[in-house]
């Protein structure tokens, strides 16, 4: 047993005693000022936004209403991109009107992944959209009817050979206006206007073939549609 001394044994005893009636010192917090709380509440409480699509905004369809329809297979890429670029270029009071449908629609469908992440960064609303069929109907009521590849013209002239004189490949359209005159009607120049469609006028179909095909085909579109729209005027 360990042996203390007198001195020793007092500061033991006197140690004890001290913290025995010691009361610790209240530890106080600084209250949260109005600002911390706020803060701590809009991190805590607020949600993250999120930014969504927008769906095109309805268009009144004038009397003297105009209406070019542009055609692809399955309705969700090419065409679909085609309808809503066009109509983002033209003012709300256009009497251009502009629709899209395939010759294999994939009907019902929205518009194709990666496609619409190039409408997307270009601010072009599209959400709404279901892919539709070519039908009579559409092509009857439309002025011209522009198609992404040779192959989707020689379908609707085998189908409907009626409208040959409507229908034209996109690129080939856009190439064509520069020998057209200034003051020259786009509608009629096209229909009366001879030739035969290039190579180099198709545009590749883009679906499931990923982001770089898509942001191709989108540009090639977009770069047409420039000349295009501006050629049909106001």
């Amino acid at each position: 047993m360990a042996k203390f001394g007198l001195g020793a044994l007092k500061n033991l005893l006197g140690g004890n005693k001290r913290r025995k009636h010691e009361v610790p010192s209240p530890v106080t917090r600084e209250a949260p000022s109005p600002v911390t709380e706020q803060i701590s509440t809009i991190s805590e409480e607020t949600p993250k936004i999120s930014i969504t699509p927008a769906a095109p905004i309805p268009r009144k369809v004038p009397d003297n209403a105009k209406k070019i329809l542009f055609v692809c297979t399955g309705n969700i890429a090419r065409s679909a991109s085609a309808q809503y670029l066009a109509q983002s270029m033209v003012p709300s009071d256009s009497p251009w009107i502009f629709d899209s449908a395939g010759t294999g629609a994939v009907v019902g469908s929205s518009v194709a992944s990666h496609i619409d992440k190039e409408l997307d960064r270009r601010g072009v609303p599209y959400l709404g959209h279901q892919a539709k069929q070519i039908n009579t109907r559409l092509l009857a009521e439309s002025e011209l009817v522009l198609v992404m590849e040779r192959a989707h013209l020689d379908w609707i002239v085998q189908e409907w050979p009626q409208y040959r004189s409507k229908v034209r490949l996109l690129r080939e359209m856009s190439r064509l206006r520069e020998g057209a005159g200034r003051r020259s009607d786009p509608i009629s120049y096209m229909k009366q206007h001879d030739s035969e469609p290039l190579a180099k006028d198709d545009i590749a179909d883009p679906y499931r073939r990923g982001p770089k095909a898509a942001e191709k085909a989108v540009k090639e579109i977009e770069k047409s549609l420039e000349v295009i729209i501006a050629w049909l005027g106001h």
